[in-house]
């Protein structure tokens, strides 16, 4: 999404200032514009696991010329007083690039964070949200932006088909990624997770 937005949407001219918004969003992003020929274009990241917008932008009203806010970063809990807080760093007239999920995308991932809330644990990510394809559009509507296009595009791979066949195989997938360390604690939690969610798969 990173190279995309800037060689086909944005387009950044140079002097240009892009908070890029997610992991690796600022490497892939400036490898892109270099290779679109704005290597005077300045893009910087943010750690997005600060709601407020991080101690690092607080004063920077109006300072940035673009945002850049990848997928995963909308799978944090409340997306929409993330995007109100870094709305007002943009300069009057900015533009925002958000990538979103599908709701048929990463079906591992759906279950696996019901299943948590049933055993009282907080879900790795928060995709509750997303109820269709219009949801990111209602989000960043609500956060005060004027959306002006919509695009759906496959972003990497994922299981967007359940066979029921394959649950225990991705359950297994779900659990052993970081964001699941968790879960992994302990025995008796893990095991009754994953009767839940080879329930929830089926």
């Amino acid at each position: 999404l990173a190279a995309w937005a800037v060689t086909e949407v944005l387009r950044p001219p140079a002097g240009a200032r892009i908070l890029c918004l997610g992991s690796g969003a600022a490497a892939a992003a400036a490898a892109a514009g270099r290779d679109g020929g704005d290597a005077n274009v300045r893009f910087e990241a943010h750690d997005v696991r600060e709601v407020e917008a991080g101690a690092e932008l607080r004063g920077q009203r109006g300072a940035f010329d673009a945002l850049l806010c990848l997928p995963e970063v909308l799978l944090l809990a409340d997306p929409l007083e993330r995007l109100r807080a870094w709305r007002v760093v943009l300069r009057p007239g900015g533009c925002v690039v958000a990538g979103g999920w599908h709701e048929r995308a990463c079906l591992g991932g759906r279950c696996l964070e019901k299943v948590c809330r049933k055993v009282g644990l907080v879900p790795p990510w928060n995709r509750s949200w997303v109820k269709s394809e219009d949801s990111l559009k209602l989000v960043l509507g609500q956060a005060g932006f004027l959306v002006e296009e919509s695009v759906l595009r496959p972003l990497g791979s994922g299981d967007s088909v359940r066979k029921a066949a394959d649950a225990e195989d991705v359950w297994e997938s779900q659990i052993s990624l970081e964001e699941c360390k968790d879960l992994r604690k302990d025995e008796q939690t893990r095991e009754t997770a994953k009767r839940m969610f080879i329930e929830e798969w089926k």
